[in-house]
């Protein structure tokens, strides 16, 4: 698996979040977000152990 920053996961929740394209447009996700394509496809792949070690790093 490609390594996905905080960062990467965070901006790609906040597109998600606003609801402003459909998540599967990967490339104007990616445009939105400001990762590329094959991270957007990597994070959709690995939500949620994604969204997981993330949370859990807040902690």
């Amino acid at each position: 698996m490609i390594n996905i920053t905080k960062r990467q996961f965070e901006a790609f929740e906040k597109v998600r979040l606003s609801g402003r394209t459909n998540m599967f447009d990967f490339e104007t996700v990616s445009r939105f977000a400001n990762v590329d394509i094959g991270r957007v496809k990597t994070i959709i792949a690995n939500y949620s152990k994604l969204k997981f070690k993330f949370k859990k790093d807040a902690d």
